[in-house]
């Protein structure tokens, strides 16, 4: 039996797969984005049907999950939720991080932080990730350390990058955020030294 976890308030709540994790009412404005569980959605690790010749895949995968649609005051957010799914292994160790960078580098936000042990077959989840921007170009990320009893220590992260235009959320490839974004631009002496480095 697959368990699923999700981090509420203080508490975790856990499921059997298939069942029901965390119900919520819609806030005004918000509309739930369809997701088939399994089909891959959302930013994730890797490729879905990339295989890996003469390797063995990894103890765990990560994704970053839409949710909800949330129009407010003319403005847009998309809220999400991280997954960490065990893969393999029958004592893991999974410590998580959910932030939005600038595409400058700077940390804008840190939304959420967790860690469960688990085996082969839990998945754990975020909190709701939320995250009201100003206009501009922004990563939001989800890392993942993953301590399994017999492999070494391994990060994954999933990323999703955006750009909020006029108010609208609009989800960019890593190609629209390389060209569009100035996260290819050299960093300036005087931005430096504003971060105090």
């Amino acid at each position: 039996m697959t368990i699923r976890s999700r981090w509420i308030g203080a508490g975790l709540v856990l499921a059997a797969a298939g069942g029901l994790v965390a119900a919520t009412t819609p806030a005004t404005g918000a509309t739930a984005i369809a997701r088939d569980p399994a089909r891959s959605s959302g930013a994730r690790t890797a490729l879905p049907d990339a295989l890996c010749n003469g390797g063995l895949e990894g103890v765990a995968r990560i994704a970053l999950v839409p949710d909800v649609l949330v129009s407010e005051g003319g403005r847009e957010r998309v809220e999400y939720h991280g997954e960490v799914a065990i893969d393999r292994g029958t004592s893991v160790g999974v410590a998580w991080q959910a932030d939005v960078v600038d595409d400058r580098g700077v940390r804008i936000a840190q939304l959420d932080t967790g860690s469960f042990a688990g085996r082969a077959g839990n998945t754990a989840l975020s909190r709701p990730l939320v995250a009201n921007l100003a206009d501009g170009f922004y990563a939001l990320r989800v890392r993942a350390a993953i301590d399994a009893a017999d492999e070494a220590a391994t990060v994954i992260e999933a990323v999703q990058h955006v750009e909020i235009d006029q108010g609208r959320w609009i989800e960019l490839t890593d190609a629209e955020w390389a060209t569009r974004s100035r996260a290819t631009e050299a960093v300036t002496l005087a931005e430096l030294t504003a971060r105090g480095l």
